[in-house]
């Protein structure tokens, strides 16, 4: 991935981060620290929410997407930290379906698709201009 990232890469990396969250609850692939996890700008979608997204910081799908985003986080680390705590089933509970952790990562998504419908109107209105 070079310096730009697009929407569809956005909600791609997303779900990329969840299947790794899935992963390390199932045992297998690497380990996760709850700490890094609370971080909402570690990820490859924070890191470009705080970097090249930062254009659009004016806009209410922007701030939406970062309050989701760093919700994610929150809930994410506490399913890491239930894992460490071998509390799997408490874990696996967290991360079932129609439960905070599944709502606020379909936020992200539904933040990330309303952000891109924005920035094509303003698009559509800067083309309109010349």
């Amino acid at each position: 991935m070079g310096g730009t990232m697009d929407f569809d890469e956005a909600i791609v990396s997303h779900l990329k981060w969840k299947i790794h969250l899935r992963n390390f609850l199932d045992g297998r692939g690497g380990k996760l620290d709850s700490t890094m996890v609370a971080k909402d700008d570690a990820c490859e979608l924070g890191q470009w929410i705080y970097g090249e997204g930062k254009q659009f910081a004016e806009t209410a799908p922007y701030k939406d997407l970062v309050k989701k985003h760093a919700q994610f986080h929150l809930q994410a680390a506490e399913v890491v930290r239930k894992t460490e705590a071998g509390d799997k089933p408490g874990a696996e509970e967290m991360m079932a379906s129609g439960r905070e952790f599944s709502s606020a990562s379909k936020d992200i998504v539904g933040a990330i698709m309303q952000l891109e419908q924005e920035v094509a109107k303003q698009h559509k209105k800067d083309s309109a201009v010349g």
